[in-house]
């Protein structure tokens, strides 16, 4: 089977039947690599390497080059930084590096439809979910944030609609209770790159997505990763392992900013035994009542020269203000954010159960484990997180 030129961008055509193909690369971030890499190692040619321009990031805010950018030029590729692909030059650099396809890995920027049909072979889009679910421009964390069991990585030729081209493969990973973004984004940057390689080897007929069955997924913001900590324990710890990295889950404690690094559910039971909401037991009032001073037993100073009635009495207004303590502890440790230590480690109430804090970074230090940061933190189990 030869090329056959598209002419729609919802082309669904075959491959051509070469063992080399030259190619166009479009990608920028670390997700990208292994599938530039992939493709060099194959032996494919790559004529051009196309990624997004050089860019401050980090706490210094250096000028950095993208991760594709450096990965090019330390194996002299032909590379092009720039941020978009509209417009006449765009399309005539393109075209002039003569490729039978391009392949597409997080590039960070919108395809024109003028480029979806530049070459015969379309354009490959390696997409790190199970395609049509959690079409969009976060789709790991979208799995994490959902929960799902399992994500992978679809491989699909590019059209106009976003992520709806069809599927040339498709495989799975299982999500563990241990992944987060940090975890599972190299795994399926991996995946991504067998996939790439066999979609050009092997040729697959492409199959068309059912749209009906189609999710989205949008841009993360710094400030989807703020807590709120009236929501349930399960959310939260998914918001942990779905923003490892960037933007990181945050919270504030005493006005300073309080990354959550790793984090556990302990369920509906976590401070004291209790239950999210539930309030102070009848043993426990009970309890609290029937506690008494050495000066309150039989023999002690206050019994001499007091009446037995005085002694009731006084008695009574202790227990009293037992019971109020034990009750005001009980309400504070429930209150959403509120923060308790269990084995020296805080754990924070939330809409519905604990979150343990296993790992934390306070503003101006260094990441730290809970039980360090508790240690280091007196006043932590009187305070609450917002």
């Amino acid at each position: 089977m030869g090329w056959r030129i598209s002419k729609r961008p919802d082309y669904t055509g075959g491959f051509p039947e070469l063992g080399i193909v030259r190619l166009v690369f479009l990608g920028s971030p670390a997700f990208a690599v292994p599938s530039l890499a992939a493709l060099v190692t194959e032996g494919h040619d790559v004529g051009l390497v196309v990624t997004q321009p050089d860019r401050p990031a980090g706490r210094g805010q250096k000028t950095t080059p993208p991760a594709v950018a450096a990965y090019a030029r330390e194996r002299g590729l032909p590379l092009w930084q720039t941020a978009s692909l509209r417009g006449a030059e765009a399309e005539a650099r393109l075209a002039a590096v003569g490729a039978d396809a391009m392949a597409l890995a997080a590039f960070a920027a919108l395809v024109p439809r003028n480029i979806l049909e530049l070459t015969p072979g379309g354009i490959l889009n390696v997409h790190p979910s199970l395609l049509p679910r959690w079409r969009g421009a976060a789709p790991i964390q979208a799995a994490l944030l959902a929960g799902d069991l399992e994500t992978g990585v679809s491989i699909i030729r590019l059209v106009s609609a976003l992520d709806a081209g069809p599927i040339l493969l498709q495989e799975r990973t299982p999500v563990g209770p241990e992944d987060d973004f940090v975890s599972l984004e190299p795994r399926l940057a991996r995946l991504g790159a067998d996939l790439l390689v066999r979609a050009l080897a092997e040729k697959p007929e492409p199959q068309p997505q059912d749209d009906g069955l189609a999710t989205f997924c949008r841009r993360i913001e710094r400030e989807d990763a703020r807590i709120d900590w009236t929501q349930p324990a399960e959310v939260i710890w998914r918001q942990v392992r779905a923003y490892r990295g960037w933007p990181q889950a945050f919270t504030f404690l005493d006005g300073r900013l309080l990354k959550i690094l790793r984090a556990t559910p302990l369920g509906d039971a976590g401070a004291h035994g209790r239950h999210a909401g539930e309030s102070i037991s009848e043993e426990e009032i009970d309890s609290a009542g029937s506690e008494a001073s050495p000066a309150d037993e039989p023999g002690g100073d206050r019994a001499h020269g007091s009446s037995a009635a005085d002694i009731r009495s006084e008695k009574k207004t202790r227990s009293e203000e037992r019971i109020d303590i034990a009750r005001s502890e009980a309400s504070r440790a429930d209150e959403p954010g509120a923060v308790s230590l269990e084995d020296n480690v805080p754990i924070v109430a939330t809409g519905a159960g604990w979150l343990r804090l296993d790992e934390v970074q306070l503003e101006g230090k260094r990441a730290m484990s809970g039980a360090e940061f508790a240690r280091g933190y007196p006043r932590l189990n009187t305070t609450k997180l917002a």
